[in-house]
């Protein structure tokens, strides 16, 4: 299913510089054949490392992946791999895309050079995936589609159906976030059938309803909103009958809440603002609820504060505004500000302020 650089930078060159000139016994090729060392994976485990975002912390994690790794004394291809997987995932969460993805090539180069990729595919298939999602954070769509698209190509003979409908799935994402919508929907198709057998799994089972609804707001994009509300209403029954088949948490649970939300925005498209306030206020009813989906509500609100300056209810409008601007200074979500910022120039534009 989901990534202050100088002085670090030369820093970092520095100790790998020291560690890779050092004479060290991992040089005897046997290694790479050697037990993995669950002691060091163990050790290496993303939850048991201190760490802040800033340069100071990622150097503090770095520096201790390092200090584990050049203590063993046969480091193979495994150990190799969680190093540049635990240096990939600090990186990524500090938002470090470039020098995470200079990781996801030396993963890489490392298994093709060892012809290690059908001993090793979902770690191959990972490295893709993540330099994928580092160039999606800066952007850069189309290299992220090269890079999920090449998972998806270089392992599909070593993989089941389900980790194969994985990689379509994140293609179709990239797809999705690209503008392409028709390419996106022809691959979200192409993943049910594959989710409908994995549905052991609850990802799989959360996957299908999910796959439904991504179809929706594919044709939402496509401007064929009848049709997005026919994939929406399959979703929510989707829910209802095989994600929650007893009726427990239907009408709660954060998934028929984001439903309701796309439902609300098609028919904003239609022009039918009755149907939309329905709807929308369905989504914010449930998603502002503890431990809900907060950022969800708020595009919820923002969405119905269009419909109200449609209506010429501007103080109602204005009431939603203030609420989101609170959330977003305390959440600081950048897609939420940039929607706040349409919608009160909306707002202000229908009350004659340009």
């Amino acid at each position: 299913m989901f990534y202050s650089k100088t002085s670090f930078w030369i820093l970092l060159g520095v100790m790998l510089l020291v560690f890779t000139t050092c004479s060290h016994p991992g040089g005897d090729h046997n290694a790479e054949h050697a037990p993995v060392d669950s002691t060091f994976i163990r050790k290496l485990n993303y939850d048991n490392i201190s760490f802040t975002k800033d340069s100071a912390g990622v150097r503090r994690a770095l520096h201790y992946i390092d200090s584990l790794f050049y203590r063993l004394p046969y480091p193979g291809i495994a150990e190799k791999l969680f190093r540049y997987d635990r240096i990939i995932t600090f990186l990524y969460h500090a938002r470090r895309y470039q020098e995470s993805i200079q990781y996801c090539d030396s993963i890489i180069r490392l298994i093709e050079k060892a012809d290690a990729v059908a001993q090793f595919p979902s770690q191959y298939a990972g490295a893709f995936f993540a330099a994928g999602d580092s160039y999606t954070r800066m952007g850069n769509y189309s290299k992220a589609y090269n890079f999920f698209y090449n998972a998806r190509k270089r392992t599909m003979q070593y993989v089941d159906s389900c980790a194969f409908s994985d990689y379509t799935y994140r293609i179709a994402i990239s797809l999705y976030r690209a503008g392409q919508y028709s390419e996106s929907m022809r691959y979200f198709k192409t993943c049910i059938n594959p989710s409908e057998v994995c549905r052991k799994e609850f990802k799989y089972i959360m996957r299908s309803q999910e796959l439904l609804s991504n179809i929706g707001l594919c044709f939402d994009k496509l401007h064929q909103p009848d049709s997005a509300l026919k994939y929406y209403r399959l979703t929510l029954d989707r829910i209802r009958t095989i994600v929650f088949p007893n009726g427990e948490k239907f009408e709660t649970t954060p998934a028929t809440g984001v439903v309701y939300g796309n439902m609300g925005k098609a028919f904003l498209h239609k022009g039918d603002t009755a149907a939309a306030e329905i709807f929308l206020k369905r989504n914010i009813e449930i998603n502002r609820l503890p431990n809900h989906d907060s950022h969800d509500a708020h595009f919820s609100m923002l969405n119905l504060a269009n419909v109200y300056v449609a209506q010429k209810r501007f103080d109602e409008a204005a009431d939603l505004l203030n609420r989101v601007k609170a959330g977003i200074d305390t959440f600081n979500y950048d897609d939420t500000r940039l929607q706040w910022l349409l919608s009160s120039s909306n707002y202000y534009s229908c009350l004659n302020k340009p």
